[in-house]
Formats: structure tokens, sequence, C-alpha cells
């Protein structure tokens, strides 16, 4: 996947991949951003990730269904919070995190097969366990794939 954003410090951004994916499975929410007119909507979302595709799922109407099926286009943010850093010089103070950030096409899973790989990718995700899906909870939800485009990671660690 190509990095279309430049970053401006350098010397915080991750290129290496198997960095960027433990930061994606090790987070908990992914916030996904679309374009309603002129205004933004993002909402955040439980998600699983495989194969550079963000799987989400969700109620089958409402605001995000009808951007998503009326653009097709996303953009997602993922973080992890690893605590402030305090210190009485307010210059010196900081947040510790990791972050990934990117845009692609997001689109309702229709093929079974496909929304399959997408609950068994959102499911490892929560529940790395024994689990059941059942039709009760297929019947109420969809799913959603965002075929990630691009995207960039960025860490700030300081003590």
């Amino acid at each position: 996947m190509p990095d279309t954003n430049a970053m401006r410090r350098v010397e915080k951004e991750i290129k290496d991949r198997a960095q960027i994916d433990s930061i994606i499975q090790a987070a908990r929410v992914c916030r996904v951003g679309l374009v309603d007119g002129d205004e933004a909507y993002i909402v955040p979302m439980n998600f699983g990730y495989s194969d550079d595709c963000l799987w989400f799922h969700c109620a089958k109407e409402g605001r995000k269904m009808d951007l998503v099926r009326r653009t097709g286009k996303a953009s997602f943010e993922i973080d992890i919070d690893e605590g402030l850093v305090l210190d009485r010089d307010a210059y010196k103070c900081s947040n510790n995190f990791k972050c990934v950030m990117g845009k692609g096409t997001i689109d309702v899973v229709t093929d079974p097969s496909e929304r399959d790989k997408g609950v068994e990718a959102l499911m490892k995700h929560y529940h790395p366990g024994d689990y059941v899906v059942t039709d009760r909870c297929m019947d109420k939800t969809v799913v959603l794939k965002l075929e990630v485009e691009s995207l960039s990671c960025k860490v700030n660690k300081r003590d």
C-alpha cells in the first residue's frame, strides 16, 4: 500500500508493516470517518483486521449506513493511548501514543463467505476462544469491509 501522507515529524513515523499490524491488533476501537455533505461524520466502531481490510458490524440502517452506501469511501483512525507525560514545565508535557490512520473504500458485504470472513476477523480480534455466531445475530447486523488503500503510523514515546 502506498503512503500518500507526508508526515511532518518523520522521526515518529513507523513504516515497518509488522509493527503497524501489531498496533492495529492491539487496539480496541477504530474511528471511521465518512463525509456527509460539507461535514465530517466520525463514529467509533469495533473492528477486525485481516488481508489489509478492516471489518465492522453494525445495524442495517442509520446515518452511517446511508453514507457508506452513498460514498463508498472512508477514513479511519486507530490509536493506543499510553498515558500522559506531565512536567512542571508545560512545554515538556506530552502524551504517549501509537496511532494508525488511513483511507480506503468501504462497502456492505453481501457474499455469504466474505461475510463469514469478516465476522471471523471481528471475533478473533475480541474473542480469541471458541464462539458461536447465531442466525439471530446475523439477521440483525450488516458486515462492512473497508479495503485499506493507504495508511500511516506514528508513535510518540516520551519519558
